[in-house]
């Protein structure tokens, strides 16, 4: 379960998400681990934004892949969005190097004036105990929809965690 509240521009500001997720492990994590999953996207209120997908992922040691699939991503329309990442420990596996790169493609971009998108990152996190700290460059290759909204210029993000018990 997630919650959060969205700025999406004058329609949606301050609208609120409730996203309900289910997933499934299958596999070892000392070889091939795959998971299957589903998430729901909730607008309260903006239900014409409320949308589904599906996921199928597969990792090994530090290299993962993700293919998601949504069937009313952008107003029913289809979206597709794959992704591959690494995660390269650097000491006892506490400090970890990591790259992503993701492209969304389908339908739903299409008709919305993109023909994809793609997203890229890299990151350093670090985690103790229950704690964790994480420093990262994110972008795409877009330009923004709109100034005021969904921006996509690149980025330095830093999270601070903790992991309940």
């Amino acid at each position: 379960m997630w919650g959060t509240s969205t700025n999406g521009g004058p329609e949606r500001a301050g609208a609120l998400e409730f996203d309900l997720i289910a997933f499934l492990d299958l596999g070892e994590k000392e070889s091939d681990l795959f998971e299957v999953g589903a998430e729901r996207y909730n607008y309260p209120g903006l239900t014409s934004q409320d949308a589904s997908e599906a996921w199928i992922s597969w990792s090994r040691a530090w290299v993962s892949g993700a293919f998601h699939y949504s069937p009313d991503w952008s107003e029913g329309r289809q979206a597709y969005y794959l992704e591959e990442n690494l995660s390269v420990p650097l000491d006892s596996g506490s400090t970890l190097l990591g790259a992503h790169f993701g492209r969304s493609f389908g339908p739903a971009w299409q008709e919305s004036g993109f023909r994809a998108y793609s997203d890229y990152g890299v990151s350093l996190s670090r985690s103790y105990d229950r704690y964790g700290a994480a420093l990262k460059y994110v972008g795409t290759h877009h330009a923004p929809v709109d100034g005021r909204y969904f921006s996509t210029a690149s980025r330095i993000v830093f999270a601070l965690s903790i992991r309940l018990p």
